[in-house]
């Protein structure tokens, strides 16, 4: 069994240790980078020519899907996650990734005859269900960079996100108006 030694008595499984790779990278990038990253991907045209890329716009408009907010997709989520591999994750993690995004390809071929992009949103769903449930590895992460490049980008941030408790106290049961939405007036 893989364990590693961490100080003292503590030891974890590797399974586990790589659970907390997505977290490892959004804390090693500072909010400066994020933002940075964020306004440039702002105004990038991603236009998905690549298998990799039409993969990528598929999964993470099903993570966050439109509805009365930006999809992931319009909130130029897949061009800072681009971005972010390019310029804050090493080269090693880098071909880690895009393997392991070739093997979830692979694996949706395999169970439904078509790349996850020629899916039904039904299908889709059920697809990432499935292996979210069963901690994905590939899954996990391109859902945690979902996420960070989703509420880092500016129509997250103001289409999204409503209540911006600092300063001030946290009130969770806030009436949220036009006055309480949060401004991302560094774009």
């Amino acid at each position: 069994m893989n364990t590693f030694k961490l100080s003292g008595d503590i030891q974890m499984q590797r399974r586990t240790a790589l659970q907390y790779l997505p977290v490892a990278f959004a804390i090693t990038a500072s909010p400066g980078q994020l933002l940075d990253i964020a306004r440039r991907a702002q105004g990038t045209v991603f236009s998905p020519q690549t298998a990799q890329e039409k993969l990528l716009v598929a999964f993470v408009d099903r993570i966050l899907p439109a509805t009365s907010t930006p999809s992931a997709s319009q909130a130029g989520v897949p061009a800072f996650i681009q971005f972010a591999l390019a310029e804050l994750i090493s080269p090693g993690d880098r071909d880690r990734f895009y393997t392991l995004m070739d093997q979830f390809e692979t694996h949706c071929i395999t169970q439904h005859g078509l790349r996850f992009d020629e899916l039904s949103s039904s299908s889709q769903d059920a697809h990432l269900v499935v292996l979210l449930q069963q901690r994905d590895e590939f899954c996990l992460q391109l859902k945690q960079l979902t996420l960070t490049a989703y509420f880092t980008s500016q129509r997250g941030m103001t289409e999204a996100l409503d209540y911006n408790p600092i300063p001030g106290s946290y009130n969770s049961c806030v009436h949220v108006t036009d006055e309480t939405k949060t401004e991302a007036s560094y774009f």
